[in-house]
């Protein structure tokens, strides 16, 4: 990618797009990655559904960001299904001694994985019973009934574009969170199209950050 960008105009690059390892089986050298599909639209999804052994895929990476710190006294995770492999990889990463909460906000029960957290880290399981809409979602209600423990609390909260805004606002403005403890960022957004929700992160309208 890096060769092409020094040669070809923006328009002629490959499309990406950007997902979460699950599994690294360095035996079988299989590397598992998790698709949340969405009909026939889009390009990743239609993708994966048609996918058949030996179909050709290029990729590049990992990147690097969040970790769960050995030493925190809480860790809350937070997610909608685009970011349930983040979370997956955070909470199976973490010491048998860790402890906090993660809220999952997926369609139904048919799509509840199984993560294995620690002993002390609840994994809460929320089921909007339909599609992703505004109105649908009840992740950020969950959040602002759920109590959190005083004390060194890291947060990871990952998932739609609107719903990051909100809930972004309640745990720094009104919960008190520390900012350089929480990992916040949009995955995504309702209504988007993954290149327009792209180009807007360079806009107002796309930064999780109000203030």
């Amino acid at each position: 990618m890096e060769a092409l960008r020094d040669r070809l105009p923006k328009h002629q690059m490959p499309t990406t797009r950007t997902y979460t390892i699950r599994h690294i089986d360095r035996e079988a050298e299989q590397i598992w990655v998790d698709f949340v599909t969405h009909g026939d639209e889009g390009l990743a999804g239609p993708w994966a559904e048609r996918a058949q052994p030996g179909d050709p895929i290029s990729f590049f990476g990992p990147g690097s960001g969040y970790s769960p710190r050995p030493d925190a006294d809480w860790h809350l995770l937070v997610s909608d299904e685009a970011a349930l492999q983040a979370i997956a990889r955070s909470v199976e990463s973490m010491s048998l001694d860790a402890s906090g909460l993660v809220l999952v906000e997926v369609r139904s029960e048919e799509e509840r994985q199984q993560i294995d957290a620690p002993a002390g880290v609840e994994v809460r399981w929320l089921y909007r019973g339909a599609d992703f809409t505004p109105e649908t979602t009840v992740l950020a209600d969950e959040i602002r009934r759920t109590e959190l423990p005083p004390g060194d609390v890291q947060a990871f909260v990952h998932g739609e574009r609107a719903q990051m805004k909100e809930i972004r606002r309640h745990l720094v403005k009104e919960r008190g969170l520390s900012r350089k403890e929480l990992s916040i960022s949009a995955y995504w957004a309702y209504g988007r199209k993954e290149q327009d929700f792209q180009a807007e992160k360079k806009t107002p309208a796309g930064q999780i950050d109000d203030d």
